[in-house]
């Protein structure tokens, strides 16, 4: 998980469902799902140095540095906790060795940047 994530959630377990959207009860009170969903900063809590939050209301929508989709580095909706499938993780395992969102920056530039982050102000 990620350093910044809150901790509400227990690092020994693997996320569910309820982490992110609740219980049954509440996902029955939101009559549009697909369209309210919860944010980066629902878990994630952004520092002086870290920037977590989206740029529009869905995640699957959103864009960061040099506007490249979200999901481009932490992987689709669903599918942004690390896998307990083997077949879960192949892009990762393949493009950078490891399971996980892309962490490595010379997956995508030819050699390491300087200066900030994706998610630094």
């Amino acid at each position: 998980m990620s350093q910044n994530v809150t901790p509400k959630l227990d690092g020994n377990r693997k996320m569910s469902y309820i982490d992110c959207h609740g219980g049954m009860r509440l996902v029955a009170a939101n009559p549009n799902p697909w369209l309210t969903e919860p944010g980066c900063d629902t878990c994630h809590t952004p520092t002086a140095s870290q920037d977590i939050t989206q740029n529009l209301a869905l995640y699957r929508m959103s864009t960061g540095q040099g506007g490249i989709y979200c999901e481009a580095c932490h992987d689709s909706t669903h599918a942004i906790a690390n896998n307990s499938q083997p077949n879960g993780a192949i892009k990762f395992n393949q493009i950078q060795g490891h399971n996980g969102p892309i962490d490595t920056s010379t997956v995508c530039h030819k050699t390491q940047p300087t200066g900030m982050g994706p998610h630094t102000k």
